[in-house]
């Protein structure tokens, strides 16, 4: 008797015994390396196949352990009943062909190898080390997978670009006209701008970048206005805003400062000033008295801190300290520094002094 499963041939011997054949030992190259064939005068039907020597064979008795022994011979044959010779030939030839034992090698390569009980794994300490380790491994992951990410949507973009590029020029040359207005819009509604670079300019480098800088900055000074009353952005937000509107090819910091002294001289739309050392631009309108005045008005009534002029001014913390110290420095403000922090007054001494016909 004979039993077929995804990855054993089972098969009686004697009253007491069963044997076992892997699949997996039996050599199958195709349909021909099982057959079935039977003896002289129709008796005894057979299936023959080929087992290799090396491969085991289970043998199991009745009420015993299991144990193991190697095959001797090449062929193997199983006798069945002449009317399940077909089936079983089919069924064994399926079974074959499917190599189910093959998925569960690959998943038990998979497992990790019980490395038994560590001390440092058991108790609360244990389970946070692990869920460290499995965010550490995780956040690495992210990591490579958005590194690679990033460095590849970088270079198709420079090819964008380029090619972006080489269309507006041609257009140019050929006098486009509203094609070439209408390609420079699409680009920067995709947030592609196609920046200047040393290779693009060569020796026109600094005054092509000197245009594009001005062609930038003098409408974000204008958007600016509208929700400040002071348009005065520092150098450094600068370089950062003006390299997100690149896009890409981000210039260094020393040539954004060489553009900004060039687009200055050259087109005159805005100013560099220096705040209490810190470097800013502003609106070619803009007057310092003016924004003094501003502060003075604030600050009539009761004496205000940085945070509320700085808010008023539209510019963040740092950069209104800077201003207000500027403006406390010409002698229009004083300070008083007392346990709700510092606040800033109008300066009333020289009316003081000359009420009281004191010559300060």
């Amino acid at each position: 008797m004979a039993y077929l499963t995804s990855h054993f041939l089972v098969f009686t011997t004697g009253s007491d015994t069963l044997k076992s054949i892997p699949l997996k030992s039996i050599v199958y190259e195709g349909k021909e390396s099982v057959e079935a064939y039977t003896s002289f005068m129709g008796r005894n039907p057979k299936v023959k196949f080929h087992v290799r020597k090396s491969d085991p064979v289970a043998i199991v008795k009745s009420g015993q352990h299991t144990s193991t022994s190697f095959l001797d011979v090449i062929d193997g044959v199983i006798v069945v009943k002449s009317d399940l010779q077909k089936t079983i030939l089919e069924k064994l030839t399926q079974a074959l062909e499917r190599k189910e034992w093959k998925n569960d090698d690959s998943e038990t390569s998979k497992k990790r190898p019980d490395e038994g009980f560590k001390a440092s794994g058991a108790g609360i300490g244990g389970i946070i080390r692990r869920k460290k380790e499995k965010q550490s491994v995780a956040s690495k992951q992210i990591d490579e997978a958005f590194d690679g990410d990033l460095e590849s949507l970088m270079r198709n973009a420079k090819n964008v670009i380029t090619l972006a590029t080489k269309c507006k020029a041609k257009l140019s040359r050929e006098d486009g006209g509203g094609e070439v207005d209408e390609l420079s819009k699409m680009l920067e509604g995709m947030g592609i701008v196609g920046g200047v670079t040393k290779d693009s300019a060569g020796d026109n480098y600094t005054s092509q970048l000197a245009r594009e800088i001005n062609d930038w900055l003098i409408p974000t000074l204008h958007n600016k206005s509208k929700t400040s009353s002071t348009p005065i952005i520092n150098v450094t937000d600068v370089y950062v805003m003006y390299n997100r509107a690149r896009g890409v090819d981000f210039i260094s910091p020393k040539d954004l400062i060489m553009g900004l002294e060039h687009a200055e001289k050259m087109f005159k739309g805005f100013k560099r000033k220096d705040f209490m050392g810190v470097k800013c631009v502003v609106g070619k309108q803009f007057r310092e008295d003016i924004v003094a005045s501003k502060i003075l008005n604030w600050v009539e009534e009761s004496g205000k801190t940085v945070d509320f002029l700085s808010k008023n001014l539209g510019v963040n913390e740092v950069m209104g300290k800077c201003i207000v110290e500027e403006v406390e420095g010409g002698g229009k403000l004083v300070r008083d520094e007392g346990v709700e922090g510092t606040k800033f007054f109008k300066n009333e001494f020289d009316r003081f002094f000359e009420q009281a016909g004191i010559k300060a």
